[in-house]
């Protein structure tokens, strides 16, 4: 009885340790199983005081193997960094030789076109200037002052600025008509310094006199029809003294266009 409980316990020890090492991963040499025959009977124990007892049917049960120990695996190893390779430097590179380009096609100039000739603006023909409105032109160009007389005065000029004699100048006033008188080819050169020459001369009056006074150049004595723009002498009663800037005299000049 006790070899059948051995038995039993050796196989439930062996079932134990297959599953745990079916559980660890690790494959274990698979025991070749033992058949054991087990009585169905029991066999009564045999007296203490028989010396010998019968023998047993029952073949002894053959010994199971104990399972192979699995080493455990061993620490990885501390592995040393690698030692740093020295890079070898670069050589020094020789420079390229400059290489000629290859030779192009050299294009063919095109032909001279003959250029067509600018025409030359013609210039514009002179347009000559209108004729003036009258064949006289006249204009102030000095006044005085004189506390003895009150006058109009001046010089007739031909076209090239020349003395131009027996030319009838009238002047007049609103009011009054006036006279005329005619210029001489002699000029009264007057007093020395004052530009006040003149070739015709006509007295207004024998004092300061104020009024505004017109003057024109007529083909005769007596001729209403100017021959010139008319001209406005302005005259003043006072002042009248020398360098006052007062006006009793006044000069114009007449001249042919």
């Amino acid at each position: 009885m006790k070899r059948v409980i051995r038995t039993i316990l050796l196989a439930a020890i062996l079932a134990v340790v297959a599953a745990l090492a079916a559980a660890c991963g690790t494959p274990q040499p698979t025991p070749v199983p033992t058949v054991v025959s087990l009585a169905t009977t029991s066999v009564p124990e045999a007296p203490a005081d028989t010396a010998t007892s019968a023998p047993s049917d029952t073949p002894p049960a053959t010994a199971t193997p104990a399972p192979t120990h699995t080493p455990a695996p061993l620490p990885p190893t501390d592995t040393p960094p690698p030692s740093p390779t020295a890079t070898p430097q670069p050589s020094d590179t020789p420079e390229p030789t400059d290489t000629p380009p290859p030779p192009t096609d050299t294009p063919v100039p095109p032909t001279a076109t003959r250029a067509r000739p600018t025409p030359t603006p013609v210039p514009p023909t002179a347009t000559r200037p209108p004729a003036p409105a009258f064949p006289w032109r006249g204009q102030v160009v000095n006044t005085f002052p004189n506390c003895a007389l009150t006058r109009v005065m001046g010089l007739t000029l031909d076209r090239n600025g020349g003395v131009a004699g027996d030319v009838w100048v009238h002047w007049w006033a609103d009011g009054w008509e006036g006279a005329w008188g005619r210029s001489t080819w002699g000029v009264n050169e007057g007093y020395e310094g004052l530009d006040d020459s003149s070739n015709w001369d006509g007295i207004l009056g024998t004092y300061p006199k104020a009024g505004t006074w017109k003057v024109c150049i007529v083909p005769a004595e007596g001729s209403w029809d100017c021959l010139s723009p008319t001209v406005a002498a302005e005259t003043v009663a006072e002042p009248c003294t020398p360098d006052s800037g007062g006006v009793q005299i006044v000069r114009i000049v007449f001249q042919q266009n």
